[in-house]
């Protein structure tokens, strides 16, 4: 049996990766290759604590640079609907770094590709959607 995983984000390789570490077949389907992720827009950045980066290092990740420290998160609003701007500071003892997800899924799909998995790559029509399932 074959597991397709539609979404080669971070939680659809997140899940392509523990299923290989289980020895559960799997094929991703995406829309773009790792260098494709590495040279294209931003997608987003994100903050990765410890539970993440250690789910990570549990799924062979490469580990990005960390720091540790506090982090202060100050949020604006727009004080003429009423809402007050926020603020608080916490204090952290664990490493955790702030990334670009550009190289988080990019790494996570070669890792994933390395391993023997395999990748498909563009957009799913209805009839592709129907044949996966069939399958």
């Amino acid at each position: 049996m074959t597991i397709a995983i539609l979404g080669a984000g971070i939680a659809g390789l997140h899940l392509a990766l523990h299923l290989q570490q289980a020895g559960i077949d799997t094929d991703v389907y995406g829309e773009r290759t790792a260098d494709e992720l590495r040279a294209g827009p931003m997608l987003n950045t994100v903050a990765r604590f410890a539970h993440t980066r250690r789910r990570e290092a549990a799924l062979g990740l490469p580990d990005l640079p960390a720091r540790t420290s506090g982090v202060r998160l100050t949020i604006h609003t727009n004080p003429q609907l009423g809402n007050p701007s926020l603020s608080f500071r916490g204090a952290l003892t664990d490493p955790w770094s702030f990334v670009d997800m550009r190289i988080v899924v990019a790494d996570a799909l070669d890792t994933y590709l390395a391993r023997g998995g395999r990748a498909h790559f563009g957009t799913l029509d209805d009839d592709d959607l129907a044949a996966l399932g069939e399958a």
